[in-house]
């Protein structure tokens, strides 16, 4: 069995993610040029990181739950089948 591959998925957590702190970034500057800086760090800032925190996680779990799925279960048996072949084709 070959591992499977999660190149784009890494890359949209990734990309993801440091967009998210950007943002979070950019939210502190304006909350310092507009002097709120102590309600923005309060509230808006531990549920930011909460969150790409949390989905770090979930993201993370879930593969290692799908990796985890596939190593359990018995093998498919192979077959010429594959689900974009067109019937038509073979002259049938």
């Amino acid at each position: 069995m070959q591992k499977p591959s999660y190149r784009t998925s890494k890359l949209a957590i990734w990309l993801s993610s440091f967009l998210a702190w950007l943002v979070i970034l950019a939210l502190t500057a304006g909350a310092v040029a507009s002097g709120q800086v102590i309600a923005f760090a309060q509230i808006a800032l531990p549920m930011m990181v909460g969150l790409i925190a949390v989905m770090l996680g979930i993201h993370r779990g879930l593969g290692s739950l799908d990796m985890w799925t596939m190593t359990r279960s018995p093998a498919l048996p192979s077959s010429s089948y594959h689900p974009r072949d067109d019937p038509k084709e073979n002259g049938r």
